[in-house]
């Protein structure tokens, strides 16, 4: 079998003589079916891909078993997926404050920050695990814990109190954050929407992980706040927080592990975990 493509180029003499005739030709073989282009009643096609402007006709002749056969193909046009405000709405949890009710001195969090803080403790606690015999999955790990609070952009971010006043409001704002959510992923272009359903429904181990990261995530927070002098606000909150710890602690390993090794230094000064880094 053979094959034949002719394309007029509109490129300087630089590029020609630098890439050659058979590579631009060669290019434009694997490009063909990705450039978006337009075509003439008398088959003079013009492409634009990038910076660069093809101008031609072109043909395929086949020659296989002392056969040819001579046709003119029309190129395939990709038609562009629609916009999607998936991306852009979940980074909008930048502006989504964290402890909005509360006043802090250590400087406010938002949740893009805490989601992140939260993928990345969660990942040494899945470090640990693994190394005392579990089977975390770390890039499931990693994507839950940065995805565990997606739907707040649409449902703000409500304190836990709040949150299980009742069981009735609990039961509540579960179904609310479960329907935000699925509206949101339902944004996204068709082949991609699995994908994110799947991270966004971790197995039961790893969902309990990483609600472990969020509650060490917080305590850090209140830990912060109340070493700054600010019992007033985050005094009740660091109590609640250090018993739920200590006790999820008794049937989490890794996580009592991970506060005895890195929990003191969290209350160290700038100078002395330098000190400690032997930079």
């Amino acid at each position: 079998m053979k094959a034949s493509f002719n394309f007029d180029w509109l490129t300087t003499q630089e590029i020609s003589a630098e890439i050659g005739a058979t590579k631009l030709a060669d290019i434009a073989l694997k490009q063909i079916g990705v450039m978006r282009g337009f075509g003439h009643s008398d088959g003079h096609l013009e492409y634009e891909h990038g910076d660069l402007l093809v101008v031609g006709y072109w043909s395929m002749d086949f020659d296989c078993c002392g056969t040819k056969d001579e046709s003119t193909t029309e190129p395939v046009i990709q038609t562009p997926p629609a916009p999607s405000p998936f991306m852009a709405l979940g980074q909008r949890q930048i502006h989504l404050k964290r402890w909005p009710l509360m006043r802090g001195v250590t400087g406010e969090d938002n949740v893009l920050g805490h989601s992140a803080s939260v993928a990345h403790i969660g990942l040494m606690m899945a470090l640990i695990a693994n190394k005392n015999g579990a089977n975390f999955d770390l890039a499931e790990v990693l994507v839950y814990g940065l995805l565990h609070d997606l739907q707040e952009v649409v449902c703000q971010d409500v304190a836990q109190p709040s949150k299980n006043a009742s069981p009735e409001l609990a039961a509540a704002f579960d179904a609310f954050e479960q329907k935000a959510l699925k509206a949101m992923v339902e944004t996204l272009p068709a082949p991609l929407q699995t994908p994110y359903n799947n991270y966004l429904s971790p197995s039961v181990e790893v969902k309990n992980l990483i609600k472990n990261a969020d509650i060490y995530d917080a305590l850090r927070k209140s830990q912060d706040e109340c070493e700054a002098g600010n019992h007033k606000e985050f005094g009740l909150a660091y109590s609640r927080l250090k018993a739920l710890v200590a006790e999820r602690s008794q049937t989490n390993g890794y996580l009592k592990e991970f506060h005895e090794t890195f929990g003191e230094a969290y209350s160290w000064s700038f100078d002395k975990l330098v000190e400690h880094s032997h930079i």
